[in-house]
């Protein structure tokens, strides 16, 4: 699961072959963001706005 979906209904919505690739997906995702301080930045702005 991830928040709360199980990751074969987000692979099916994404159009992915296999729910595994959503795992894949997000930590490849999570790397990204993790080496890059801008997206970093960016995706803590987009949680802020999300959240109120």
């Amino acid at each position: 699961m991830l928040a709360g979906f199980r990751l074969n209904k987000i692979s099916k919505k994404f159009g992915l072959c296999h729910y595994g690739s959503v795992s894949g997906s997000v930590a490849k995702f999570d790397q990204r963001i993790n080496e890059n301080s801008h997206l970093a930045e960016l995706i803590y702005k987009v949680d802020k706005l999300v959240a109120k």
